[in-house]
């Protein structure tokens, strides 16, 4: 099984979230939110806090808090088809 170093954060993230009550995941969740843009699709895109966004995927996590920003210097335009 190969990890990367981005991988890692996701599994101690996740470590951190299994330790935690009831109580403190619904107050770390009511407290965080992912900034994200629109882009293609009208689909957000998260631009930061990517390791413990997958770590609550992988935990189940159904819903959390997203703030859109309102610029971003990508160009959505020259995104391959395969991406």
């Amino acid at each position: 099984m190969t990890v990367t170093v981005g991988y890692r954060e996701v599994i101690a993230k996740r470590e951190h979230w299994k330790t935690l009550g009831k109580k403190a995941r619904t107050e770390v969740i009511a407290s965080h939110w992912f900034p994200a843009v629109l882009g293609p699709e009208k689909l957000y895109y998260i631009v930061d806090h990517h390791h413990l966004g997958l770590a609550l995927l992988e935990e189940w996590v159904k819903e959390v808090k997203v703030g859109r920003c309102s610029r971003t210097s990508h160009d959505w335009t020259k995104r391959s088809s395969g991406a």
